[in-house]
């Protein structure tokens, strides 16, 4: 839910005092124009409620026939929003402890992606501002396209099987690699790689026959995650990411970073491997 409205969520905040957790904001910066804030609220059932809000910087400075100072208004804005620091011990996304910034371009419809900043929590939360997202309940972190020699980026997935969801952050500098491994690592999460990108259906659809076989979850996502990588997924990868021995793109037209999928039979023979 995304509150636009500061009294609301002041207001919100204030009558789930007990069940806030966490209060994450963004705060305006000479290159945010967006104050933004996520509160993360956990009910008697255990069960985490998600509240976003987005409020203008400079929605002030827009008055007609009044001369308006740029750092007063900017300064009213830091002191209407110091209550969220004060009263209810919110703290800014980059100061979290452990926690890094990954740039990242996420889906924003079919047709359409934007770029983000998602923030990797070190309770395996991830935390998108703008387009506004909170993964809190990630099984399993597919690191995909890590076996293009030359590519500069590589694409994450995060998988929980149960609720047959997913959300994909693409275009991740090789960079973040060793961090998100680790990442997903001591957040207990079952984390391996693909050369090519795979649809998460077919991942699912081996998820579940697992399941049915009387695997645990974690068994499940350990048998695809062998399946794809190889019975001896434990082996330390190549620093740069990728093993020698992987497929490498023939032509240099063709080492750009595809967003291609695998083909129908590459689909069925790959499903068939999972379920080996």
């Amino acid at each position: 839910m995304v509150i636009s409205t500061f009294e609301t969520f002041k207001q919100r905040l204030q009558n789930f005092r007990p069940q806030l957790k966490h209060l994450y904001i963004s705060p305006c910066s000479s290159v945010k124009d967006t104050f933004s804030a996520c509160a993360l609220l956990l009910d008697s059932s255990g069960k985490l409620e998600v509240l976003f809000y987005e409020d203008s910087c400079l929605a002030g400075c827009f008055r007609r026939e009044e001369e308006v100072n740029l750092a007063d208004e900017l300064k009213k804005v830091r002191q209407k929003h110091s209550i969220f620091y004060t009263h209810f011990g919110g703290e800014d996304i980059k100061d979290v402890p452990g926690a890094f910034t990954v740039q990242t371009s996420i889906t924003k419809s079919r047709n359409t992606a934007v770029a983000a900043n998602a923030h990797f929590l070190p309770n395996g939360h991830v935390l998108i501002f703008g387009p506004c997202h909170c993964i809190h309940d990630a099984q399993a972190l597919l690191l995909q396209r890590t076996g293009f020699r030359g590519a500069k980026t590589f694409d994450v997935e995060l998988l929980n099987g149960d609720s047959q969801k997913s959300f994909e952050l693409r275009l991740v500098k090789n960079s973040h690699l060793n961090d998100l491994q680790e990442w997903g690592t001591t957040n207990n999460m079952i984390v391996f790689r693909s050369s090519e990108i795979i649809a998460s259906s077919l991942l699912f659809r081996a998820y579940r026959e697992s399941l049915e076989d009387g695997k645990t979850s974690e068994e499940a996502w350990i048998a695809i995650a062998k399946a794809l990588e190889g019975e001896d997924s434990d082996a330390e990868y190549e620093e740069n990411g990728y093993d020698s021995d992987e497929w490498v793109p023939e032509d240099d037209d063709d080492s750009s970073e595809s967003d291609e999928s695998m083909g129908e039979d590459d689909e069925e023979d790959l499903l068939e491997c999972l379920r080996d």
